[in-house]
């Protein structure tokens, strides 16, 4: 198992250096206690990596995840509006060797997806309650986070 480093979304005024580095650490030693989540994977509801635990370094791959997870997650949200079947929690896909669990956290101010992808062998069951812990650990951590500061204005006289 690789940890990719954290992502800081600097650019978007998302995510600080420090939520994402916390949401990283969060996902290492999650990763340790509960193996069976196999790989794990946080990223911005627009498709951007914040933290992921992978098998392999492989950015690229760690980039695909990530848009294919917001987008598969928009998809989701859009078909249970058209039928008023309220808000996402989850979608999951099963495949032969591995099952794909997407979840949406929601945050206060920014919206996150988490991605595990674990083995068919699994329950699902136990791998939905695992889920439920880390998505409310990750929503924790980004509720304590301090809400932005203004830039202070200067006046020279």
């Amino acid at each position: 198992m690789t940890s990719i480093l954290p992502f800081a979304i600097e650019d978007a005024g998302i995510l600080s250096t420090e939520l994402s580095q916390r949401i990283q650490q969060l996902l290492l030693e999650f990763a340790q206690v509960h193996p069976v989540m196999g790989e794990l994977l946080v990223a911005t509801a627009d498709g951007y990596e914040v933290a992921a635990v992978l098998k392999d370094e492989d950015p690229q791959r760690l980039h695909k995840i990530a848009a294919m997870t917001s987008s598969l997650l928009g998809i989701g949200v859009a078909i249970l509006s058209e039928i008023d079947a309220g808000d996402q929690k989850a979608i999951t896909v099963e495949g032969e060797k591995d099952n794909i669990l997407l979840w949406h956290v929601a945050t206060p101010r920014f919206p996150l997806c988490l991605t595990v992808v674990a083995s068919a062998q699994e329950p699902l069951g136990q791998l939905f309650w695992l889920l439920r812990q880390l998505a409310a650990g990750i929503a924790e951590l980004c509720h304590e986070q301090a809400e932005p500061q203004q830039p202070q204005e200067y006046y020279y006289e």
